[in-house]
């Protein structure tokens, strides 16, 4: 009872005391405690900051700026709820047009209260349009939201407010660029590297030249790709890209200096190296062209799955295999009527394939084939794939080898015999199908038949005889 009594007793005299501080004097000593907590806020003592804050509110609770001020602190220590009571106490202090909107919209966002956020800050911009900041505020959620055009639509504001911000025009170029309207965003790259001044803009003339690239507007993105300094991290992208832009519109020699100078620091990119090759081929330097060719061809080759080096070959022997089995599916009937212009046909259509010796029945005949075929391709693998689309070096890498000499003739010869003579071949196909149903056959057939009749009789059906007899 006795402490209660003397507090209310201390607050009293307080009362009594402050009562009779002139407005004047309650004012200066409110803009001394503000103050004061002001800079304990640029030391980051936002606690002490908000006990003085305090006291100066119980001096006056009229004036917003110590509770605004409180409201920054509580949402720098991450009191949001705090902070946003805070705010809210300063805007119905001062009305719809409170710069406190913006503060509570900050303080939405960092709890990710988005809608309320949005309202805030519509409501802020809506009275004060010029306020860079808040508008900054509003794109960067615009571009979270993939709200793209009215991320434009803040830039512009921005760009009017401030035209000689070169980061305006670069971040609105980049929205544009997202929205693929190149043509608009090269022209915020441009309008920011003129304001930029004299500072290294090398990835803004890389992007600008794949723009201008994409567009098809090659001279434009030499000379984008040309500003580029050799420092930029992307600097062998650019020669490859120029060289290529080069080479698509005709200028063959610059190309090949681009190229070039790609190469020295990536001799191993078999993609550039074939480019290179085809464009020594466009202006008539062959020996050149061969040697990127070949190896490009050698460097892919090394780096190539197993697939990629003998899918080629399983192909093959599938088609031998299958062509195979079809053509005895058509002639699954055993007769003596193959006639030679069927025996032609099937020479002229599969005959690479050995597809006329599985229709005469010739099986040793088909696998020796195949052997021979298999062989040349398996020593001939690497040159089919790498230059089965490059006829001179195709024919010189198979044309002054002895073993593929030996193949491909031994291969021709065959193929040659087959076709004068497949006449022969037919008559002597049919010749052993003949002697197969021949008479005296039937009459061996008969009498082996006969004789196990007799046997059976004899024995009176005794297998076990039978079976011996017989070494069944």
């Amino acid at each position: 009872m006795r402490k209660i009594l003397y507090i209310f007793i201390v607050t009293l005299l307080f009362w009594s005391c402050s009562s009779n501080i002139s407005y004047e004097e309650q004012i200066l000593q409110y803009s001394n405690l503000y103050y004061q907590a002001d800079s304990l806020v640029l030391h980051q003592e936002y606690k002490k900051a908000i006990s003085k804050l305090n006291k100066a509110i119980q001096i006056t609770d009229t004036l917003s700026r110590a509770i605004l001020l409180k409201g920054d602190c509580h949402m720098s220590l991450k009191e949001y709820d705090k902070a946003e009571d805070d705010y809210t106490d300063v805007i119905e202090l001062e009305g719809i047009e409170s710069i406190a909107f913006k503060n509570r919209a900050k303080n939405y966002l960092k709890q990710n209260e988005k809608d309320d956020f949005k309202e805030d800050i519509d409501n802020y911009i809506l009275y004060h349009q010029a306020d860079a900041s808040a508008l900054l505020l509003r794109t960067n959620y615009y571009i979270g939201e993939e709200e793209y055009e009215n991320s434009i639509l803040d830039y512009s504001t921005l760009i009017k407010i401030s035209p000689q911000n070169a980061n305006f025009y670069l971040f609105r170029g980049n929205i544009y660029s997202i929205l693929e309207q190149n043509t608009k965003c090269i022209a915020d790259y441009e309008k920011y590297i003129l304001l930029s001044g004299d500072i290294d803009n090398s990835n803004i003339y890389y992007k600008k030249a794949l723009l201008n690239f994409s567009m098809n507007k090659y001279p434009e993105a030499i000379k984008d790709f040309s500003s580029v300094k050799d420092t930029f991290d992307k600097y062998n992208d650019v020669l490859a890209k120029k060289g290529e832009s080069f080479f698509l519109i005709g200028e063959y020699d610059n190309a090949i200096v681009s190229y070039t100078k790609y190469l020295i620091n990536n001799p191993k990119d078999y993609h550039i190296l074939k480019k290179r090759g085809e464009t020594y081929l466009l202006i008539g330097n062959k020996e050149n062209s061969n040697k990127d060719i070949q190896l490009s061809s050698s460097i892919k080759w090394g780096d190539s799955s197993f697939f990629y080096k003998y899918s080629f070959l399983v192909i093959i022997i599938f088609i031998f295999f299958s062509l195979a089995y079809f053509i005895k599916f058509l002639n699954k009937t055993i007769n003596d009527n193959i006639s030679s212009l069927q025996i032609y046909i099937y020479f002229l259509l599969t005959g690479i394939f050995g597809g006329h010796y599985v229709a005469l029945r010739f099986k040793y005949r088909f696998y020796f084939f195949l052997a021979l075929v298999v062989a040349l391709l398996i020593y001939n693998n690497y040159e089919i794939i790498s230059f089965y689309n490059n006829y001179d070096l195709f024919i010189s890498n198979i044309k002054y080898t002895v073993i593929n000499k030996i193949l491909f003739y031994t291969i021709a010869v065959i193929l040659f015999i087959d076709l004068i003579t497949i006449t022969l071949l037919v008559n002597y196909s049919n010749y052993k199908f003949q002697k197969t149903i021949s008479p005296n056959k039937a009459i061996d057939n008969g009498q082996e038949l006969l004789d196990i009749k007799q046997s059976l009789i004899s024995s009176r059906f005794d297998f076990t005889n039978l079976k011996n007899r017989y070494q069944v």
